[in-house]
Order: structure tokens, then C-alpha cells, then sequence
């Protein structure tokens, strides 16, 4: 499949800094604007694209006024209560050896953050604490204990104006300091300062303790809901649907009752009721578990919301009748669940026609159900399809984390050519350049 630069650029793919090399003029306003923004699918899963982003900047003999760029949209306070955007160009500063902008940036978030009453901080500016957190990392990374002092000082001046109000909300820093400088060594340091220092002893008194429970696993008895009852609360709201009732608590269903829910759309006594049940089974987790000859039959009656439901949970499974029922389907026109259980009931002489299916898909942010889907789908099966369908997701998909797990599919058949090879040297995903070195 063929895409251009800014393709490639948005999916922090290394074929971009590949293709900017043969002529980095020509993608110098794309790079420029790589500057100014943050093009991460999901940064939290992903990482950052400052990583490639740099590498293109390098390209140019003079890297002032890309430099300039990324500082002007960080300085920008329309971004301090946005998603990504800090964070990605904190990163791309330090890429550039502009720690004393990333710190002014961090100082001015204080001032907010202390000018903000906790409440909105907490329920309309989580962002805002959040990006401040993420400049504090930045700032201690790979820096003296005195840096982190400064910083957890601080976050506990904050929470000593706060008094019986503050709550731990930087766990995420303190655990970056026991990774740099270790568990036990991180206590210790910090229970010693709080012997003289009141700020420190409150940060302690918050992060560090709420940190001895933090991630671990916390059992608790509870009656988990029946199938019988699940029908009771969803006969008594029929607007409940989807993931509106695994939160219910059918996420933690035993298998038994799963299937007794299962069967409970068989027997149910309306369409809308009938919707609702299979609405749920819709994911790995939550695949049908009974004959889906039921979901194609009730397909064909005729409503249009349980058709729909039917479908993204066809979708999930593989059995008799399915491979037919999607090609029919298919021939009406592109249907997302449809070509899922194509793949999903593959048979080789539906390669081709694949193909062509999947390269119909347009790959942007707005569709990114449709294509993320399927590139999970395919991920999920990668060893009983063909390369080329693997191929297709390594082109196209935004997603660097579905890259690298296709790209470790490929090296597991044996499939990563040495041009592939040499685009992923240049990922933004620093751990795919990491997959491929280990492999040289």
C-alpha cells in the first residue's frame, strides 16, 4: 500500500525519517508542525513521537527554528489542560537540551495548580495535575537526588495547604524515584529529610504511604451477580447495553452464569431484552458461548439494533456459516464486523478478496474503531493468516503498539526483511528500535 509522509508521520512509523532523508526540504512544514503537535494515537500505551520527531529535525543543518517552534507551542497555556500535548513536546525540548523551558513550563503549572480549588482540580482539571506530574518526571530523570528533593518539597507544601483536604496524587512521581534510585534507597532518603523538613513529611505522609498498597491486589468478598439477576436490573432499564452492563458487575460473572446470560437471550420474552443480552459479548473476554448459528439466525429477523449487536459479537467467534454469512454481507457493501468474521473464520481463497477489503479502509483518527478492530482481529490470529495480511497492519495502522506486536509476529515467521528492519531503527516507539537491535 502506498501513503505519504505525513501518513507515516502521524503513525511515528520510520519509514517517515527514511523518506524526509532523500529530500528534507521538501518535508520541512510537516516537520514544523510535527513541532508544534502532538500526533500519538495513545501516548499512555505508545509513548511519544518526539523521538522521530527529532531524528526529521536532525535532518537540517540548522535546528533553531524548529527548536523555536516547539517552544512557542509549549508556552502556550491553551495546552495545560490538554492531553498529550505537554507531555509530547516536554519530551521533544529535552530532546533539543531545553531543560530550562521544560522547568519554567513546570513552574508555571504550579502556580495554577495552587491558584485552582482542589475540588475542580480534581473533577475539571485532572489533566492539568496530571501534565504537571509528567514535567516533574521529566525533571528528575537521570538527575541528582537534590532535583527530586526540590520537586517532592514541593508537592508537599501543596498538600500542607490543603490540610485534611489533600489525598495522594502523585504516586506516578514516586514511583519513578524508587525506579531511579531505588526502593528501599528512596524510603529511606525520604523519611530521613521528613525528620526536618514539614514539606517533606507531608509528601511521605501521602505519596509514600498510600505507595505500600499501591498495585497490589486487593481480594474482597463479594456475592458475585447471577444471570437472573442481571435480567432483573436490564428488564428494569432497557436502555442498558454494552459495557453499561458489564459495569453492573457481569465483568466478574462466574463462566456458569455467563452462559446462563447467554442463554437467557435465547429464551427471552422481547427483541429489546434479546438486544441487550448479546450486546455484551462483544470482546475476547466476553465471546458468545453458545451455537452462533443463534446470532446469524437472529440477524435475519429484521431489527435493526439486534442485528447490530449480533454482529459485533459474530465478530468474536469462529463456527459454521459464518465465512458465508460475511461474504453475502460483504457483497452489499464495507461492514467493519462483517470483515472481522471473514478474518476471524479465514479460509485461503478469501486472501485476495481480503486484500482488497482491507486496503478500501481509509486510516484516520475518525474511523479508528474500524481499522484498530481489525488490526486486533488479525493480531489476535496473526500465526493461521498470511503475511500479507500482517503486512497491512505494519503499513497502515496509527498505532505503535500494533506495530510492534506485528512486527514481533513477523520476526517470529521469519517475515522481517532487512528494509523493514532499517524503518523500525527509526521508530518513535523506542521499543521497537530496542526489538529490532536485539535481533541484529
Amino acid at each position: 500500500m502506498k501513503f505519504d509522509f505525513e501518513h507515516y508521520l502521524k503513525a511515528g512509523h520510520g519509514r517517515a525519517y527514511l523518506i524526509a532523508k532523500e529530500d528534507p526540504v521538501k518535508y520541512r512544514e510537516a516537520i514544523l508542525n510535527a513541532c508544534r503537535k502532538d500526533y500519538t494515537f495513545d501516548m499512555q500505551c505508545e509513548g511519544s513521537r518526539a523521538f522521530l520527531t527529532a531524528d526529521l529535525v536532525s535532518l537540517f543543518d540548522d535546528p533553531e527554528p524548529f527548536i523555536k517552534t516547539a517552544i512557542e507551542s509549549f508556552a502556550s497555556t491553551k495546552i495545560d489542560n490538554v492531553a498529550d500535548e505537554i507531555q509530547y513536546l516536554s519530551d521533544l525540548l529535552m530532546e533539543f537540551d531545553q531543560r530550562r523551558i521544560v522547568l519554567r513550563k513546570y513552574l508555571d503549572l504550579w502556580k495554577t495548580v495552587k491558584n485552582t480549588p482542589y475540588e475542580e482540580l480534581k473533577e475539571d482539571y485532572i489533566q492539568l495535575r496530571f501534565n504537571l506530574e509528567y514535567l516533574a518526571i521529566k525533571l528528575v530523570n537521570n538527575h541528582s537526588w537534590k532535583v527530586a528533593e526540590k520537586i517532592a518539597t514541593d508537592i508537599g507544601e501543596w498538600y500542607i495547604s490543603l490540610g485534611d483536604d489533600a489525598e495522594s496524587e502523585f504516586i506516578w512521581f514516586y514511583s519513578r524515584l524508587e525506579e531511579q534510585y531505588g526502593e528501599e534507597e528512596t524510603r529511606e532518603h525520604l523519611l530521613k529529610l521528613s525528620e526536618t523538613s514539614p514539606e517533606i513529611k507531608a509528601f511521605c505522609n501521602n505519596d509514600l504511604e498510600y505507595s505500600k498498597d499501591f498495585g497490589k491486589k486487593i481480594t474482597r468478598k463479594k456475592n458475585k451477580l447471577t444471570a437472573s439477576e442481571v435480567i432483573v436490573e436490564l428488564k428494569a432499564d432497557p436502555n442498558l447495553k454494552g459495557i453499561a452492563i458489564l459495569r453492573l458487575g457481569v465483568r466478574n460473572m462466574e463462566d456458569q452464569e455467563i452462559i446462563e446470560l447467554a442463554k437467557a437471550a435465547e429464551n427471552a420474552d422481547s427483541t429489546v431484552l434479546r438486544t441487550q443480552i448479546v450486546s455484551v459479548f462483544d470482546t475476547p473476554r466476553f465471546a458468545w458461548p453458545l451455537d452462533p448459528g443463534l446470532l446469524l439466525k437472529w440477524s435475519s429477523e429484521g431489527d435493526e439494533e439486534l442485528r447490530a449487536a449480533c454482529h459485533s459479537a459474530l465478530a468474536e467467534v469462529a463456527g459454521d456459516g459464518i465465512r458465508e454469512y460475511a461474504r453475502k454481507n460483504l457483497e452489499n457493501g464495507f461492514d467493519a464486523d462483517c470483515l472481522s468474521m471473514l478474518i476471524r473464520n479465514y479460509d485461503p481463497s478469501d486472501e485476495s478478496y481480503i486484500l482488497s477489503m482491507l486496503e478500501s479502509i481509509p486510516i484516520e483518527e475518525e474511523n479508528e474503531g474500524v481499522w484498530h478492530g481489525i488490526g486486533q482481529v488479525i493480531r489476535d490470529l496473526h500465526k493461521t493468516l498470511p503475511v500479507s495480511f500482517l503486512m497491512w497492519v505494519y503499513n497502515t495502522t496509527l498505532c505503535s503498539c500494533c506495530r510492534e506486536y506485528t512486527i514481533e509476529d513477523l520476526i517470529e515467521r521469519g517475515e522481517l526483511t532487512d528494509v523493514m528492519r532499517n524503518e523500525c531503527m527509526w521508530d518513535a516507539n523506542l521499543d521497537i528500535r530496542e526489538l529490532v537491535e536485539e535481533k541484529i
